[in-house]
């Protein structure tokens, strides 16, 4: 239990610190005030809290069955990664006070179909605190990246661009985007703009041409290969017939065609279906459909689609009886064990909450929103039944605020639009 109380006593001082601000000594520690630094704290501590309980258990003579340490080793790695994470911004923030700030402009996909841009994120800073640290790439300098979530939409990623050099024309480079169909699409806004990109991997094969996109370098492997690691692999097994199922949205059905034409190219017959993700009903007939034809033969199966898509059709190919013998394809890049996780989305609102918990920004919204609940009427009650007069109507959420001199009015105006925003952002229901 000793390193356990070490461990919350050095967080605890990281925290709050040990002085008032005002460094005097070597032993002084400086409380932690920035919204990213807290953020980050707080990630720390919410996985410490949850991975605590089962070791201490184990340390006062629990079981340690196989499932318990399973459970523990997940746990151990969601903490790892958010204390790399911590280490990361805090080793890179230490000698900014004297250097000028180089940034740059770092579109990811932190939620979205392919949802890479965490993993990019802990990579990006990972590199900029060891760069920044160790002074021999941009002795003098600190680069920071600013990042912004994309969402693996090329609308998204344009918009990103071109509002962000619109309100700040510092930025010395354009990073991150790992989705290949954004790629295409913002390389073109950075030509114009004169800036250079480099992408962490877009790593569609069409991007390889200088002429239709000059402006774009990337750290990804190009998939032109694929179709021929498909061909050795379906030699050696004798494989002759490959389904594609593809996933019935725009940035997977326009790349159907010339997947079948690459599998064709290589001496197998294909053939080609496609199915809704949110259409369980034809998920379950394309499966149903292979399973009647392939009685008794190879059952070699392509999956072209979002990780939530693939997991359905997984499921689905047990609900057609399609159990045993079958082959899955894909191309890209999935999480470990992804078949075994929650959806994405179920990431992303634990990961939003966090974040929301960590900032200001929340604290700041609740304090307003009580000053002025508490000011408005003599009675909670008479506060309740008002508003719910003025505010609850057929308007819902465009109604921005009322008329009035009560400072409630005032509050609901300024934090209204940004908390709408978040609503359509994370498609909440309601807020």
């Amino acid at each position: 239990t000793f390193p356990i109380m070490t461990y919350e006593v050095n967080h605890e001082l990281l925290v709050g610190g040990n002085t008032d601000g005002s460094v005097l000594a070597k032993a002084d520690v400086p409380p932690s005030t920035s919204t990213e630094s807290l953020s980050l704290l707080v990630a720390v501590q919410t996985s410490w809290l949850v991975l605590k309980p089962p070791l201490q258990d184990i340390a006062n003579g629990g079981p340690a069955t196989e499932p318990i340490v399973r459970i523990i080793n997940d746990l151990v790695r969601a903490a790892v990664e958010a204390m790399d994470a911590a280490a990361v911004h805090f080793a890179s923030t230490t000698i900014t006070t004297t250097m000028m700030v180089l940034e740059i402009l770092a579109p990811m996909p932190m939620t979205g179909n392919w949802a890479a841009g965490q993993t990019f994120r802990t990579a990006a800073f990972l590199a900029e605190g060891l760069i920044n640290e160790q002074q021999l790439i941009l002795p003098g300098y600190h680069i920071k990246h600013v990042i912004r979530d994309d969402k693996c939409s090329p609308s998204e990623g344009s918009n990103i661009v071109l509002s962000e050099m619109f309100t700040k024309d510092t930025y010395i480079g354009l990073g991150g985007l790992g989705c290949s169909h954004v790629c295409a699409e913002v390389t073109h806004g950075a030509s114009s703009i004169r800036l250079p990109f480099l992408s962490y991997e877009c790593p569609a094969a069409e991007l390889s041409d200088d002429i239709s996109y000059p402006a774009l370098l990337r750290f990804g492997t190009v998939t032109t290969p694929f179709s021929r690691v498909i061909q050795q692999i379906g030699t050696q097994n004798g494989w002759s017939h490959i389904f594609l199922i593809s996933e019935s949205a725009s940035e997977y059905e326009q790349d159907a065609g010339g997947i079948v034409s690459a599998l064709e190219g290589v001496g197998f017959s294909s053939e080609s279906l496609s199915a809704s993700s949110s259409n369980w009903g034809s998920i379950e007939s394309a499966m149903g459909e292979i399973y009647t034809k392939t009685r008794g033969k190879e059952r070699i199966v392509y999956v072209h689609g979002s990780e939530t898509f693939f997991r359905k059709v997984v499921c689905a190919s047990m609900t057609a009886g399609l159990t045993s013998g079958i082959t899955w394809l894909s191309q890209g890049t999935w999480r470990h064990d992804w078949w075994r996780k929650s959806d994405m989305s179920t990431s992303f609102h634990r990961q939003w909450l966090k974040e929301d918990v960590g900032g200001t920004q929340l604290k700041d919204a609740f304090a307003a929103f009580k000053r002025g609940w508490d000011s408005f009427r003599p009675s909670v009650e008479e506060t309740r039944e008002a508003l719910q007069d003025l505010y609850a109507t057929d308007e819902k959420d465009a109604l921005l605020s009322v008329d009035g001199p009560e400072a409630y009015h005032a509050v609901h105006a300024e934090w209204h639009p940004v908390y709408r925003k978040l609503l359509y952002d994370r498609s909440y229901y309601d807020i």
